[in-house]
């Protein structure tokens, strides 16, 4: 048989000792040599075996249409096959390692799920490139004592420290602000609910209509400008509670309100003025804080009264109107106890003198 080198003596006889073993791989000008000494043992019924079965698949190919050079180079496959083998060399030799061989941490096998690269499939050059370089990240990471994240399509990112893989990303577990926890859906420290963050702490949200400041406080909004004037009626120095003119007071609770004001009235110098109030979204007015003959000359003082604070939570402005009637309310359209003299100040922020955050 080509490639054998049996021993002298008879060959009805078994025989064992050493022998060659010679293979020859030719790819263009390259040509690969392969020698090695084995114990060879040569026994008639197994040669004869051998040589009828490979008799019988050449009979098959050329029955079944195939060409004679075709048929043989099935055989010769086969031989090779056998020669490789007892050189020690498996016929997938020279092919790529299969996935999940990595270096011992299991990279190859998540790098192939999440690349999916298939090693049968010769097609699949770059998923090939992108698996080869997940395995190569991966290991790398590993190596060095980091936790490896991959993401969908080989993508890897190298968690250290406090960090844990979450959602595909290294995320950090320690959080920098006081009451913050880490919550692994979000992958991130948040604040409990209810809560936001302001100076470094989690704290409770501002109560509707205030606003977070600064200094982490809350507050209504700016006051009104100071001093207000309209048709004639100048308002200033409001205080409300004690305080400026913006307070925060609980829903239904009493306010106490003080001003000083400043009226005139060239046009009927005789005429009886009130100066109304109430706040700027009401139908009507609440009351009236003056009520007398300013003349063109004018009339100034102090006022104080108490408003009853809204039931709802929100920002209610307070506001003033300029009237002539015989007293507060003595005319009031359809005969009502109460009204805005010159209509509802709603729309006209420079009727506003006081602001009212309720909570």
């Amino acid at each position: 048989m080509p490639g054998y080198h049996q021993p002298s003596g008879r060959r009805d006889q078994p025989q064992a000792g050493p022998c060659f073993l010679i293979a020859e791989v030719r790819s263009l000008k390259v040509v690969r040599r392969k020698e090695s000494t084995v114990n060879c043992r040569f026994d008639e019924p197994e040669e004869s075996q051998f040589e009828e079965t490979r008799f019988d698949e050449l009979a098959m190919a050329l029955a079944g249409g195939v060409s004679r050079r075709d048929a043989l180079r099935r055989i010769g496959g086969g031989l090779a096959g056998a020669l490789l083998a007892s050189l020690g060399l498996s016929k997938s030799w020279g092919a790529p390692n299969p996935p999940g061989t990595g270096t011992g941490t299991g990279c190859g096998n998540v790098c192939q799920a999440a690349t999916g690269f298939n090693p049968n499939d010769k097609g699949q050059t770059a998923t090939k490139a992108a698996y080869n370089a997940c395995v190569k990240a991966c290991d790398a990471c590993t190596t060095s004592g980091g936790n490896p994240c991959i993401a969908a399509g080989g993508g890897v990112e190298c968690c250290t420290g406090d960090q844990v893989c979450c959602n595909s990303h290294c995320a950090h577990t320690t959080c920098t602000v006081t009451g913050q926890t880490f919550n692994s859906t979000t992958c991130q420290c948040e604040c409990p609910a209810g809560t936001e963050v302001c100076g470094g702490n989690c704290v409770s949200f501002c109560p509707s209509p205030t606003t977070r400041l600064p200094d982490c406080t809350c507050a209504c909004p700016a006051p009104p400008p100071s001093p207000m004037t309209y048709a004639g009626v100048t308002i200033s120095n409001v205080s409300v509670n004690g305080g400026g003119s913006v307070a925060t007071v609980a829903a239904g609770s009493t306010v106490a309100v003080s001003l000083d004001f400043n009226i005139t009235d060239c046009p009927c110098p005789t005429c009886i003025d009130q100066i109304n109030y109430g706040f700027a979204n009401d139908a009507a007015a609440t009351g009236c804080f003056y009520d007398g003959i300013p003349g063109c000359t004018g009339d100034s003082g102090s006022a104080g009264f108490n408003v009853t604070a809204p039931a709802t939570p929100g920002i209610y402005y307070l506001a003033f109107d300029r009237a002539e009637d015989f007293c507060c309310f003595c005319n009031c359209p359809g005969g009502a106890s109460a009204c805005w003299w010159t209509g509802s100040p709603a729309a006209n922020p420079d009727r506003w003198f006081a602001a009212l955050c309720v909570v």
